[in-house]
């Protein structure tokens, strides 16, 4: 039989029950704490001693996990935060391509305004063209009737 001075009342099974990456470790930890509550109530300081050292074995992977995922989210914040800049810088550089697009916007309306002004006055042009060239046949016209005039005269006197 034991020595009782050396037994201590088992604590609740909840304490052993250890977060580990693998699933296999946790089957055989709770396997291990099963057998150890189907033998006996209590367990020895030695046993208690053991699964302590389990439990701090355990806290400590958790810590390291948990640093871990510390640095991951550290790299990560820091990844975003480029992101976030580069996005900025984005931003600003559309602002100004917009603006200069504004600009270039109202100086093609400007050219096309112009271009209109410039397609009217050379229709303008085009219809005195026109009436010139009327003027001119009609000019020709009078000098061959002034020729004929003069034709018939000469052979008339």
């Amino acid at each position: 039989m034991r020595n009782p001075s050396k037994q201590t009342k088992r604590p609740p099974a909840a304490v052993f029950l250890f977060a580990s990456n693998n699933k296999f470790d946790r089957k055989i930890q709770h396997d291990k704490i099963k057998s150890m509550a189907k033998k006996t109530k209590e367990y020895s300081i030695t046993d208690f001693g053991v699964l302590l050292e389990d439990t701090n074995k355990t806290v400590n992977i958790l810590a390291e996990n948990h640093l871990d995922l510390v640095s991951r989210m550290d790299r990560i914040e820091t990844k975003v935060d480029t992101l976030d800049t580069k996005v900025e810088e984005l931003d600003t550089k559309v602002g100004i391509l917009d603006t200069k697009v504004g600009i270039l916007d109202t100086r093609v309306g400007d050219i096309e305004t112009k271009l209109d002004t410039i397609d009217s006055r050379l229709r303008n042009v085009e219809i005195d063209v026109v009436q010139i060239k009327e003027d001119m046949l009609t000019k020709l016209e009078l000098k061959e009737i002034q020729r004929r005039i003069y034709r018939l005269e000469e052979k008339t006197v």
